[in-house]
């Protein structure tokens, strides 16, 4: 059975069994905001601890751009040349 835990419960149970994780509270909780699976009830959100580092890589893959191209820098435009 998957382990699904609150942002700040998450953010300890990720610390004990990583302790070098830079991944802390607000962390999950931006990436809650940026689409990363969860599960929501009500006003809550809940992380599955389990499977956390395969949906954080699935997650990142899909929020990097696929060339330099589709990268808008707003006020810079490309130089003609």
């Amino acid at each position: 059975m998957a382990t699904w835990l609150a942002p700040k419960k998450a953010a300890n149970y990720i610390k004990v069994h990583n302790p070098d994780t830079m991944i802390g509270e607000k962390t999950i909780r931006d990436l809650i905001k940026q689409g990363f699976p969860c599960l929501r009830i009500s006003t809550r959100s809940l992380i599955n601890v389990d499977t956390f580092e395969n949906d954080l890589r699935d997650h990142i893959s899909k929020a990097l751009p696929m060339s330099a191209e589709e990268v808008a820098v707003k006020g810079i435009r490309k130089i003609a040349g």
